[in-house]
């Protein structure tokens, strides 16, 4: 069945989404770039791939998330209100830090800005399980996709081409303008009451006192339960599974471009805008199109196909078929079947998300996703130093047929949530 999302959604969560990937991408991929520039050495700039560490630890903290919230301003809303002027804040503290002089300071306020933006995002994956239907899911979660990678497009690659323009004040100011937008959008949307679970509805949930008791005290305690059942652990090994394909090849990309002789701005324009525009018109694909016609399931097995085929697409260059014509097909198909995949991966995440704990039960699973990727990495990067790029893509696409082998003997069950929640 289709749904229509109203606008006021699609620019809420399209703009809350972009704003956290800004900051992502502007640490991931502007700020290396920028401090190398600056004659920064390579052991000064390693450190900060450790803020990804913030990211997939938030479970750790997302129950509290769940557990107090404002009546008056929104559950979730309210959190977001607080976290989004605090993003903005932590960007403009660092533009008073010059680079490279002072790193130490700067990384002070990039981290308290990673912490902010991950327990953001923890409040906005919440709020699009609650104001999202199980019909509008799809095409939600393809907005937040697209979110992310305009962020990535702009935070990463906008932010850095600024740089000699604007210098590092001004495109530290830049960035803090751009985060600054989707304030105007939250402060006036209303978030819905929390809802009724089974018939039973919880009028007490925001007192100061039955909080705890509700939420905060058993919040990592609903975190162990969801993990132990048996449908949602299957769907966790699901997840685990295609990380450590999809890791590989995010991982294993860019290193082969600059060995295939790339320069880096040419690098730049097939990664950070080819790529993710190929990725905006896969998660859409999968958004309006995919999910909508057919099962969670089956949506994932022809994700996953088309990642295995992408996958072995990689292994032409790797194979010495390294033309530029043949490099941008590769690139355009796996970005194309990564916004797919995680489209549909968002979408089952949201399904299986009791609203009752919904920061806490889609935290767990991204946290799983995300973990798993980081290790994933640092292990076929290992193998693809020691062995070949070719014996690591031979690893993950063996990964990736294992994966769709274990979603074909699942049941329909692990991919569909069985709570019953009245609006």
């Amino acid at each position: 069945m289709s749904a229509c999302i109203s606008k006021e959604k699609i620019l809420l969560l399209g703009g809350l989404y972009c704003s956290q990937f800004l900051a992502i991408s502007f640490i991931f991929t502007a700020l290396p770039a920028i401090l190398r520039s600056e004659g920064a050495d390579l052991n000064s700039i390693a450190w900060l791939y450790s803020f990804g560490l913030i990211w997939s630890i938030k479970l750790l903290w997302a129950p509290i998330v769940d557990a107090y919230g404002s009546r008056k301003f929104g559950h979730y809303r309210s959190w977001i209100l607080i976290l989004q002027p605090l993003m903005v804040f932590s960007i403009l503290l660092g533009a008073i830090f010059p680079v490279p002089e002072s790193l130490g300071m700067l990384g002070v306020a990039l981290g308290f800005l990673s912490i902010c933006s991950a327990t953001q995002d923890i409040a906005v994956d919440a709020l699009a399980v609650k104001s999202l239907s199980k019909d509008e899911r799809g095409l939600g979660n393809s907005i937040q996709t697209t979110g992310g990678f305009i962020g990535s497009i702009i935070g990463g690659g906008f932010v850095l081409l600024a740089y000699d323009w604007l210098g590092w004040k001004g495109s530290m100011f830049l960035l803090a303008l751009m985060t600054t937008i989707p304030l105007f959008m939250i402060s006036r949307y209303k978030e819905q009451g929390m809802p009724s679970v089974h018939g039973s509805v919880l009028p007490h949930l925001y007192s100061s006192n039955s909080i705890a008791r509700t939420t905060g005290r058993r919040g990592y305690l609903r975190a162990l339960e969801f993990l132990t059942k048996r449908e949602n652990l299957s769907w966790i090994l699901t997840l685990i599974a295609f990380s450590i394909s999809i890791s590989a090849v995010a991982t294993l990309l860019t290193p082969m471009l600059v060995d295939f002789g790339w320069s880096l701005q040419h690098i730049g324009i097939a990664t950070n805008i080819i790529g993710p525009i190929s990725g905006v018109l896969g998660a859409f694909s999968a958004g309006s199109i995919l999910l909508r016609m057919f099962k969670r399931k089956t949506s994932i097995l022809i994700c996953g196909l088309f990642m295995v085929v992408a996958i072995a697409t990689l292994l032409l260059p790797a194979g010495g078929y390294s033309s530029s014509f043949i490099i941008y097909g590769v690139i355009i198909c796996i970005y194309f079947g990564y916004g797919m995949m995680v489209t549909v991966f968002y979408t089952v995440m949201m399904d299986k998300s009791r609203h009752i704990s919904a920061g806490t039960d889609y935290t767990v699973q991204y946290s799983c996703f995300s973990i798993t990727g980081y290790i994933s990495a640092m292990v076929m990067m290992s193998i693809a130093s020691d062995y070949g790029y070719s014996i690591a893509l031979y690893c993950a696409l063996s990964t990736g047929m294992m994966s769709i082998f274990l979603v074909i003997i699942l049941s329909n069950s692990s991919f569909t949530s069985r709570e019953i929640v009245s609006p």
